[in-house]
């Protein structure tokens, strides 16, 4: 596989010889265009059958190479969906063939069916597959840069107030996930987090969750720091540490999608809304915090929000439960 690199003299041709050494020669200019122009002429000398088998059904092959290098196996599989979706619906070509008037149809189809936040998903993918067959040379043109997502209006962040979260303890039947629930209300911490997390992450002495971005994949790949709340004191007390993580059920790791539905279920029973689901929690200990009066930037560190943007949504919503306070005088 052939591609460009820029240096300070300008861009060149890198490729693997026979004998898996980097071999370089180069384009004998700066601007890009003209670079991945020489790329192409070179990739064509060196295999004629190059633009036989240009084409994304070839392509997916890197680009799913390049995911399991780059992404947890959630997004993995995102980008293996979409590529599948896209195929289906616009069908195969070259890479170079495909245009913004393709892109528009599978968006036209795709949101009959889904989303708008699922449909940008899935549009961010494809912007990455297109910008690194740019980038490889199997194309002149970046179609990703005029990739854009559709409007979607900012997802609500709910929150369980109290009351309700004591009502869905108390309903809880598995010790376990119990458990799971509360440390998630008094920690903020993601489904995929809280799954993750082992005994090696709690230090005991200081009372601290140490989430380290090493051993357990965030969002944002930042390590944090959570206090461990009174209401969680059974994080302190191991009666019997027979397993590497902290949440088991038959001495196996818990599946998110479990946790999901057994949530849902919860939730269902004691009729509450619909809107409720595991992630609520979450949002409620942000809003919590929020509501408290503690300090915008501990907030976000507490809940590992990568901008502080993010965090300020929760405001708003404090704002406008301030708002209609005001308006009930």
């Amino acid at each position: 596989m052939a591609f460009v690199t820029k240096r300070p003299s300008g861009y060149y041709i890198c490729w693997i010889d026979q004998d898996k050494k980097r071999k370089f020669i180069t384009c004998n200019t700066k601007i890009k265009g003209i670079a991945l122009k020489e790329l192409t002429k070179f990739i064509t000398k060196e295999n004629p059958n190059y633009h036989k088998r240009n084409d994304l059904l070839s392509f997916q092959n890197e680009i799913y190479e390049y995911s399991i290098n780059n992404h947890k196996p959630k997004t993995q599989y995102i980008y293996k969906f979409t590529i599948k979706k896209f195929l289906d619906i616009i069908g195969n070509k070259r890479l170079s063939d495909y245009n913004l008037i393709d892109i528009e149809n599978y968006k036209t189809e795709r949101i009959k069916t889904i989303k708008a936040a699922s449909l940008n998903i899935e549009l961010r993918c494809l912007k990455t597959i297109f910008t690194h067959s740019y980038i490889r040379g199997y194309c002149m043109n970046n179609i990703s840069k005029h990739i854009k997502q559709i409007p979607n209006y900012q997802k609500q962040r709910i929150n369980i107030p109290l009351d309700q979260y004591n009502q869905i303890i108390n309903t809880c039947k598995s010790e376990t996930i119990k458990k799971i629930i509360t440390t998630a209300y008094y920690t903020g911490l993601r489904e995929s987090e809280l799954l993750n997390l082992k005994w090696e992450n709690i230090d005991y002495k200081n009372r601290l969750i140490i989430i380290n971005a090493e051993d357990i994949q965030t969002k944002n790949k930042k390590s944090r720091i959570i206090p461990i709340s009174s209401k969680l004191d059974f994080l302190l007390q191991p009666d019997k540490i027979s397993s590497l993580y902290i949440f088991i059920k038959n001495e196996k790791q818990i599946n998110l999608t479990y946790l999901s539905k057994y949530f849902k279920k919860l939730c269902r029973v004691l009729e509450m809304p619909e809107t409720y689901n595991f992630h609520c929690l979450r949002h409620s200990f942000i809003t919590n915090l929020i509501n408290s009066g503690v300090e915008i930037t501990t907030v976000k560190e507490l809940a590992g929000h990568s901008s502080i943007t993010t965090t300020m949504i929760y405001t708003h919503i404090n704002l406008n439960q301030k708002i209609n306070a005001i308006n009930k005088l």
